[in-house]
């Protein structure tokens, strides 16, 4: 029994509004700048995709993971501006972006339309993605701006905020807090269980090889941010099948 079956919750009636409702807030969205036409067009079908896919549950954590990256951002943005100074750095998300964050939830929600009788895994290793996109959007927006000791994430040495690899506690901790928020959607649509922990340990875990990574490979100038992202929301879903396997 799950928290909206006790509240009567009828998700088949709300599912017929989600379509109209993700396009009214992907315009609002292009319209404020905060993605460019063909993100927002991606968006959409992405969107529609995982709608199509997991029915409400797919598609709620997937615009709690976008109502989350946008009021990141908007908080405190001239601090992150003075902190971003001389990196280039849009507040407008691009397709690529985009897909870097969604790809693999938009894979799965397409695995979810072809193997229906599995649909309910691949409502959890989309939520393990989602909470890696999560915590790993909310760690970087709060943390910079949250943040009072700023470390490398691979030997604790201090270093200057903004840097790829560079970790706040705050900014961890607000990280999987957002973490936590996909994982109690996907609660309250699938059932309450030990599934809610596991999804914040993927997530968790998809955050830690982000900063890994950007402290390495992408310092470097082999790897670019959205490739970084990419493997983040990957990893969040193989995390948490891995973790499917050995727990049940």
């Amino acid at each position: 029994m799950n928290l909206l079956n006790v509240l009567h919750f009828d998700a088949g009636y709300w599912e017929g509004w989600l379509g109209p409702v993700m396009l009214l807030v992907l315009f609002l969205a292009v319209y404020k700048r905060k993605l460019t036409p063909a993100a927002g067009f991606v968006a959409f079908l992405l969107g529609l995709t995982v709608l199509e896919g997991t029915g409400f549950a797919g598609a709620a954590m997937l615009i709690a993971f976008f109502v989350m990256g946008v009021l990141a951002s908007a908080y405190k943005k001239k601090v992150k501006r003075s902190v971003r100074a001389g990196i280039p750095h849009s507040e407008e998300r691009n397709m690529a972006q985009v897909l870097a964050n969604g790809g693999i939830t938009g894979m799965l929600a397409v695995l979810a339309i072809i193997d229906e009788a599995h649909k309910d895994l691949f409502v959890f290793l989309i939520a393990g993605s989602l909470a890696s996109a999560a915590a790993d959007t909310i760690a970087s927006e709060l943390g910079t701006v949250m943040g009072s000791r700023f470390v490398n994430v691979l030997d604790f040495r201090r270093e200057e905020r903004g840097l790829d690899g560079v970790v706040s506690l705050e900014g961890t901790l607000a990280g999987i807090i957002a973490a936590a928020v996909i994982a109690l959607i996907h609660s309250a649509f699938m059932g309450f269980s030990a599934d809610a922990l596991l999804i914040v340990l993927a997530g968790a875990t998809g955050n830690w090889i982000d900063s890994v990574l950007g402290a390495t490979l992408q310092r470097k100038g082999r790897l670019d941010n959205d490739q970084v992202n990419a493997i983040n929301t990957l990893t969040g879903a193989i995390v948490a099948l891995v973790l499917k396997l050995i727990f049940g």
